[in-house]
């Protein structure tokens, strides 16, 4: 009996106790609650390129804001998850993206401005190219797509404009830095595609790879394609309790002194080089910037494209194999083990024939390699798997009698 009563008693506390703690808690819940929506939810606004709560125009700062609170409040305001959640809630009210406010304030000052011939001026008098080549066109496709960022976040854009000069002090980074402004442009050395690289890319307009002709190296080049041609990135912010999906309104261009810079065939598509000869006019773009993103605004208006068409691209592609393209040391093997072959043969063979690799040693960059190597030479890369002499495999065939051998076989 005393036993039972004891336990009843024990529960009565129990509950009591969980009873004051839920109101505590209540309590300093609405005390955050109220505190924030009487005195700073006009002061406290949503930024929407990186999704964060700016207080009075700038970055919310936790520590800051507490010790506002304290001193003209007299509360203490302990509990950092209320106040990320009811800071976030109330800011939502109040969304602001900077890019976008600027590039409508340069359209309604300048909507008069013809963009054909702004992106022939920028190209001929900036630049120093020949407006009517293939290069001309890599430029304003490159503005027009970072506004096409900004409007539409995360839409598809997969290449990568890149300033080349074999001379130092041509103003290439800066001349990106003076389009973007030095508050939205950034240079960036991708070693992990970490976090923290993650949160530098969505607080900036464009990034600038540096070190170029690093990122494009062959052990690099599969994270750098996979990353070029994503539209978002998931990751956790420093005081988040989950992972925050943000649709990208970055674009990626890069510079650089070397002209041998690309490997991969497969991925050298991807690069808009645009080999620069003279110092660019960089005072003309400081002058100009807010006309230049006027006219990009006005040909995202008229659908301007943002990528090459198949015949563009072609000739864009030849052009990065015979200018850019950094001469493999398999090369002059494997062209001369593959056009003397009489009969079909396939990646296995000359891995291992011409190239003496052990079998299954050889991993995909070196496949990769040597398929480059035969697309070059005008060998069609086989897509199904076939028998010759009984042994099955995906075969290329000679190169002389490419057509007869596959009709005969």
């Amino acid at each position: 009996m005393k036993s039972t009563r004891f336990s009843r008693l024990m529960l009565l506390i129990t509950m009591t106790n969980y009873f004051y703690i839920y109101i505590l808690i209540m309590t300093d819940y609405n005390q955050t609650r109220q505190i924030i929506e009487e005195k700073f939810i006009s002061r406290l606004s949503w930024h929407k390129t990186n999704q964060d709560v700016y207080l009075d125009g700038e970055l919310f700062d936790i520590a800051k804001f507490r010790a506002e609170v304290a001193k003209e409040h007299n509360v203490v305001l302990d509990n950092d998850k209320y106040i990320h959640e009811l800071t976030r809630l109330c800011s939502l009210n109040n969304p602001f993206s900077p890019i976008e406010d600027y590039l409508n304030e340069c359209f309604s000052n300048y909507q008069d401005t013809n963009y054909k011939d702004l992106f022939r001026d920028i190209n001929e008098q900036v630049l120093h190219i020949d407006p009517d080549s293939i290069e001309a066109l890599y430029l304003p496709k490159t503005l027009v797509a970072a506004v096409k960022r900004i409007y539409e976040p995360g839409c598809q854009h997969d290449s990568v404009l890149i300033l080349n000069s074999e001379k130092q002090g041509f103003y290439k980074t800066s001349f990106f830095r003076e389009l973007a402004s030095t508050d939205w442009f950034e240079t960036i050395n991708f070693a992990s595609y970490s976090k923290d690289e993650l949160m530098v890319c969505h607080s900036k307009w464009i990034l600038e790879l540096g070190e170029c002709e690093q990122t494009i190296k062959p052990y690099a080049m599969s994270k750098l394609k996979a990353f070029i041609t994503k539209t978002s990135d998931s990751f956790r912010k420093p005081y988040a309790a989950t992972n925050v999906t943000l649709q990208r309104q970055f674009i990626l261009v890069g510079t650089t002194n070397k002209d041998k810079i690309l490997h991969d065939p497969t991925g050298n598509r991807r690069f808009w080089i645009v080999e620069i000869n003279q110092k660019i006019d960089i005072d003309w773009i400081k002058q100009n910037r807010d006309l230049v993103w006027a006219a990009a605004v006005l040909a995202y208006k008229d659908n301007y494209s943002t990528y090459l068409n198949e015949t563009e691209q072609e000739l864009s592609n030849s052009i990065n194999s015979s200018k850019y393209k950094v001469e493999d040391m398999w090369t002059d093997i494997v062209t001369n083990w593959a056009l003397d072959q009489t009969t079909p043969f396939t990646l296995s063979d000359i891995l291992t024939k011409a190239l003496n690799k052990e079998p299954k040693t050889w991993k995909r960059p070196d496949e990769n390699r040597v398929t480059g190597i035969l697309q070059s030479l005008g060998f069609e890369k086989p897509k199904n798997t076939t028998r010759v002499n009984g042994k099955g495999g995906k075969y290329y065939y000679p190169i002389t009698n490419n057509i007869l051998d596959k009709v005969a076989s």
